[in-house]
């Protein structure tokens, strides 16, 4: 099995990772609430910021609107270096990781 997203963030948020989870859907399909995010953060103990989406805007980088949808982004340009629909993260991790080490070995 592979780490939590809070076993990501701790490992590699020194190095630079910034996780930001959008919350757009209740367990019944309905638009987010304040009080949907306030459980999940509280029933998977995540360290990391979360934020509501109940108009799902971010369905605009997705032709499926599949979930969990990721999107890996260089804050610093804010360009979009891969995005991924569903459970991809033996192919979203090392791409992060490997975008960590490089900025590291240039110095940013």
């Amino acid at each position: 099995q592979s780490p939590s997203l809070n076993a990501h963030y701790a490992e590699l948020s020194p190095k630079g990772l910034v996780i930001l989870s959008l919350l757009f859907e209740d367990g019944q399909n309905n638009p987010a609430e304040a009080n949907d995010l306030v459980n999940w953060t509280q029933t998977y103990e995540t360290t990391f910021p979360m934020a509501l989406d109940p108009e799902f805007q971010m369905k605009a980088f997705t032709t499926k609107g599949v979930a969990p949808f990721n999107m890996i982004v260089d804050a610093r340009t804010m360009t979009i270096i891969a995005t991924y629909v569903g459970d991809q993260a033996a192919e979203i991790w090392p791409l992060i990781e490997q975008e960590l080490e490089a900025r590291e070995a240039s110095g940013n």
